[in-house]
């Protein structure tokens, strides 16, 4: 006797992976639309030992989805049926309902906080697999993409960052030569080293600073202050914002819930693995949840807020959470637009103005931040 199980692919593409993952059938009848036929590659490719038929319908005819349930049924009835119910149209759900409260079949759902609800039995379990991040790519599917481990960073470079940090926080003037060192980057460079990692040599002097850098070499002479580092990150580090990601990175690494990280994952588009169609700073996985990070050292601009948005709706499904973890408290407008698409603020400046508006959440501390994650994972799970 063979496992036949129906599923119906909808918008969400990881309910119909997380049933066939869970309940590992021998046959899928893969009931999909004109409009969700682009993810069915996607989903076949992931299980290599299962059979996949597949029914294209018009997600609105009842009948003839219920008639089309019906031949496939009594075409196999010595075999089990079990029903994936989660995904789909209304109507599609309801009709494949009416099929197997009919004959008596298995009907299951999963929801959003990752539980499998069986209806016969009318009882929840909680799924027992996991979904690594480059399945998750794969689902949305990217084949191509590509992004480093805290792993990849050496302890001098971590130090580094922790430095920078330091000097941000003591208005040491540091924060000043960001600007001055983007203002002559953007000018005279940023046409010819558009990746600021192939920039191997550069130089300004301004009234309190004195920056010099030659691949690997990188000096820093501010406000009676120096900075040196041998490392070929060292400027993307400082002052291309990597400073601030790498200690994200390793403070959510720590967090007890992280199962899977990686950084500066970089999406490429389906047509050319040449064009980027995505990048996300951090992406957290606790083997069920994905959380995707936006770092940012610098003011928040509203091109951040809507790559955020992207990264969740493309990647994420409604068992992810986007966070935009600054350095800076947001304007009040971008705070009000992250709110109105429930994008989660994490602000690490430790004065600000409480009439800004809008709701974050700051933390004093990089420590702090699992602690928010706990929190923001339990508000996930209700």
């Amino acid at each position: 006797m063979k496992k036949h199980q129906i599923t119906l692919l909808g918008g969400q593409i990881l309910p119909v992976y997380w049933g066939v993952l869970e309940k590992q059938p021998d046959i899928v009848e893969l009931i999909y639309t004109k409009e969700t036929r682009l993810s069915v590659g996607a989903i076949k490719s992931q299980f290599k030992g299962i059979i996949f038929n597949t029914h294209q319908v018009d997600p609105y005819d009842y009948k003839g989805i219920k008639e089309l349930i019906e031949e496939i049924v009594i075409s196999n009835e010595v075999n089990q049926f079990q029903l994936n119910l989660t995904s789909g149209t209304k109507v599609m759900a309801l009709a494949c309902q009416s099929v197997f409260k009919t004959l008596e079949l298995d009907v299951f759902y999963i929801d959003q906080n990752n539980r499998l609800f069986d209806l016969n039995k009318e009882e929840f379990t909680t799924l027992q697999s996991n979904l690594s991040i480059k399945t998750l790519i794969e689902l949305s599917g990217h084949q191509n993409y590509s992004a480093v481990k805290l792993s990849d960073f050496s302890k001098k470079e971590i130090e580094l960052s922790k430095r920078v940090l330091e000097f941000t926080r003591n208005n040491s003037g540091l924060t000043a030569l960001f600007g001055e060192v983007r203002k002559k980057y953007n000018k005279e460079v940023r046409n010819k080293f558009t990746k600021i990692e192939d920039l191997k040599s550069f130089s300004i002097k301004t009234s309190n600073a004195i920056v010099s850098w030659n691949s690997p070499s990188l000096k820093i002479i501010f406000n009676n202050s120096k900075i040196e580092c041998s490392s070929e990150k060292a400027f993307k580090i400082i002052f291309g914002g990597l400073w601030w990601e790498i200690l994200i990175a390793e403070t959510t690494q720590k967090w007890s819930k992280t199962k899977e990280l990686l950084m500066s994952v970089s999406i490429q588009t389906k047509k050319d693995s040449g064009l980027t169609k995505n990048e996300i700073d951090v992406v957290l996985n606790t083997g069920q949840n994905f959380i995707f990070i936006e770092c940012k050292s610098g003011n928040v601009l509203q091109e951040d807020i809507n790559k955020i948005r992207a990264v969740k709706s493309l990647y994420g499904g409604i068992g992810s959470k986007s966070i935009l973890i600054c350095r800076y408290v947001p304007r009040a407008d971008l705070i009000e637009k992250c709110n109105d698409l429930g994008i989660e603020i994490f602000s690490y400046e430790t004065s600000f103005n409480k009439n800004k508006g809008g709701k974050f959440t700051s933390f004093k501390s990089l420590d702090d931040i699992n602690k928010k994650l706990d929190l923001l994972l339990n508000k996930m799970d209700l």
